[in-house]
């Protein structure tokens, strides 16, 4: 889904939904909503999306309430309007960078410092496991579950949902599972995926219409700004050895064995004879 595709579904989503809490809408208003949410996917997940984050605004402390107005009549239509305007104000964050982008709002935020690891389960029973320097953001739907991995590498273990979609964007990738397990390691906007069990679906996550591929148990690929990689079999064992507490290197350069190193450790350890490199 494009950018501006994505905009205008959540623009006509905020709009039916500050419609549909106003106390004179009326059946063909609803129709005329139920029309437009089954006109495609697109509709759906906004819709859900707007619904989502009112809840969770919904949850945050309230505030005292003013004394009753005089003017009970407004007071729809002031509602309306106050929901409408700070709807707006909430699908333009949303568009501008993503729903995991909106802190105020209480998204479910994980983060390890240097040298941590943690495990979270997540409220489907799915488990993620978070290496080093690690920063991801949760929001679940009604028709999807999703995850922003900002940065970092994290092993998750995906509770089965074939109705539910478990979706991961990390830097210019998308992982798209309904139960698995798989690990993604983050490298600026280059992501490293690795399947342990099952199989995933990956693209790029800016272009859902682009080139895709399909991993098995045993098979990595990277996805970057050029798209992805050839799927290759790779050492999961070793890949996911940080699980263990131990770090696996074969035929590594010493440069790369030391950035990882860095990724655990303090003071950074600095290669003194560049011939080493």
């Amino acid at each position: 889904m494009s950018d501006e595709t994505r905009e205008k579904a959540l623009e006509e989503a905020t709009r039916w939904f500050a419609r549909l809490r106003r106390d004179d809408v009326s059946d063909s208003d609803r129709a005329a909503f139920e029309a437009w949410r089954s006109e495609n996917l697109a509709h759906r997940r906004a819709f859900d999306e707007i619904s989502g984050l009112w809840s969770m605004m919904d949850g945050l402390e309230p505030q005292p309430r003013p004394a009753r107005s005089r003017l009970p009549g407004r007071v729809p239509r002031l509602a309306g309007a106050l929901v409408a305007s700070l709807l707006l104000v909430v699908a333009g964050l949303y568009v501008a960078g993503s729903a995991f982008d909106i802190g105020p709002w209480g998204l479910p935020h994980y983060r390890t410092a240097l040298g941590e690891q943690r495990t979270v389960t997540l409220r489907d029973g799915s488990r993620v496991y978070l290496n080093t320097q690690t920063d991801m953001a949760v929001a679940f739907y009604d028709v999807e579950r999703h995850v922003r991995l900002r940065s970092g590498e994290a092993l998750f273990e995906v509770a089965h949902d074939p109705d539910r979609p478990f979706i991961v964007d990390a830097g210019a990738g998308r992982v798209h599972v309904t139960g698995t397990q798989f690990n993604i390691r983050l490298d600026g906007e280059a992501a490293a995926v690795t399947v342990i069990e099952g199989h995933v679906d990956v693209s790029r996550r800016l272009d859902d219409r682009g080139p895709s591929a399909q991993l098995v148990a045993g098979e990595g690929a990277l996805v970057d700004a050029a798209g992805v990689s050839e799927v290759k079999p790779v050492d999961v064992a070793s890949i996911t050895a940080w699980r263990e507490g131990r770090l696996v290197f074969r035929g590594t350069p010493l440069q790369q064995v030391v950035a990882d190193l860095n990724r655990y450790f303090a003071p950074e350890i600095r290669i003194g004879d560049r011939s080493l490199e």
